[in-house]
């Protein structure tokens, strides 16, 4: 009992207080050593009298598939913000629950299904490579700002058809407003520019919108201006709301996925070259990628009702956090988890969630990376990293702002 209270004390200081505090990118190994000490200790953990933290996979899984447990976590947000932009991700399906989200991502999940996805790949293939010709030659790129940022901003302005003369502009916006995803841990400064120019996207996609509607396509927004269900179509909030989520979600995970994965392989001495040797290992490298240093690092649910997580009950109105540090590295679940291994097998990582949520994009951001590394590996060679890669300021996506590597081309 002892030994548990000092463990509360512990994770209360760590995770309370201003700022992001142990969930922030640059104290990783801080957080996942203590998630593996409250899992040895208290796996669902109580961290203050509303607020519990899950370590354990199981436990984890459980919850992101129960629609008791809430997404609904735009309800501490003010009118004022509210007004001001927020309310583009905490009205969007992120943050629903069924039936309004069931009935958002019926009308969206058909243009996201693997053999629609698959179907890109070609295409893919070709902005890869557009964008190694570029670098190659050079012998070294900043692998952020040259190829993992670029590619999934083409990928999904083409699903959605922006204008190629839009797509700088509208993606600066959209790095301001995934900022909002971490409201709770901004500064005020900080929170002023993600709401400015959440707004400013939200009016760009609402007058994009606006001329689709007289012009309609074969891109997904076409199809979701056209879309019906049980006789209702999508209101204008909802089609804005939906095209922001796409475009920031759509992109935002697979740069990090790409940035993350690469630098872990850096990280490992070796990695890259058995990879480039071996390329069937690169699906399973995928998943390790997305196990051991995920892109998107956080959930959280909120208990409709007094409900049973494990041997415990927590009430109405908890808030229950689900790190994906710790789930992704519970060692029931993966065995010797805080080896780096791409050719680990049974690796059903919960980077993506699962459930109701799980990542609609999913299937993309797998192709892309996969697309990308095979790509990379076949066209140089000795691949080092030439300085530091600090991680962006983000919480629940987890980014690097840069990632400079000197490389030699294949012959």
């Amino acid at each position: 009992m002892f030994d548990k209270m000092k463990l509360q004390m512990k994770a209360g200081m760590a995770f309370g207080g201003a700022g992001a505090g142990l969930f922030a990118p640059d104290r990783i190994d801080e957080a996942i050593a203590l998630y593996d000490e409250i899992r040895n200790v208290d796996p669902v953990f109580k961290l203050d009298s509303h607020t519990w933290l899950l370590t354990r996979y199981d436990d984890a899984k459980a919850v992101l598939r129960d629609t008791r447990f809430s997404n609904n976590d735009g309800s501490d947000v003010s009118d004022a913000d509210a007004n001001q932009g927020y309310h583009t991700l905490t009205r969007s399906m992120l943050y629903l629950d069924p039936p309004d989200h069931t009935r958002l991502r019926r009308l969206v999940q058909q243009a996201f299904q693997p053999r629609h996805i698959n179907q890109l790949e070609g295409a893919i293939e070709e902005a890869v490579d557009g964008l190694l010709d570029a670098a190659v030659p050079k012998g070294h790129m900043d692998l952020m700002a040259e190829l993992a940022h670029p590619l999934p901003v083409w990928v999904i302005c083409t699903m959605l058809d922006v204008p190629l003369e839009d797509r700088d502009e509208i993606q600066a916006l959209a790095v301001d407003s995934a900022l909002l995803l971490d409201y709770e841990f901004l500064d005020e400064e900080t929170r002023e520019r993600g709401l400015k120019n959440s707004l400013a996207l939200r009016a760009y996609f609402d007058d994009l919108i606006d001329k689709r509607r007289a012009n309609l396509g074969d891109d997904i927004l076409s199809g979701l201006i056209a879309a019906e269900t049980d006789g209702e179509r999508l209101t204008q909030d909802e089609l804005v709301s939906m095209a922001d989520l796409l475009f920031v979600a759509g992109h935002e995970t697979t740069v990090n996925l790409i940035g993350n994965g690469t630098r872990a392989m850096l990280d490992h001495p070796g990695t890259l070259e058995r990879l480039a040797a071996e390329p069937d290992l690169i699906p399973s490298a995928v998943e390790e990628c997305l196990r051991y240093t995920p892109s998107v690092t956080l959930n959280s649910r909120i208990a409709t009702e007094n409900l049973p997580i494990a041997d415990k009950t927590v009430e109405k109105g908890s808030y229950i956090i689900i790190p994906t540090d710790a789930i992704n590295r519970d060692p029931v679940r993966f065995p010797d988890p805080h080896r780096f291994d791409i050719a680990r097998t049974d690796n059903a990582q919960l980077t993506f969630g699962i459930g109701p949520h799980i990542c609609l994009g999913a299937a993309l951001a797998r192709l892309e990376a996969k697309v990308t590394w095979r790509k990379l590996l076949a066209r140089v060679k000795d691949i080092q990293a030439t300085g530091p890669s600090p991680w962006r300021p983000h919480v629940s996506l987890r980014g690097l702002e840069c990632l400079n590597v000197s490389f030699t081309a294949v012959a």
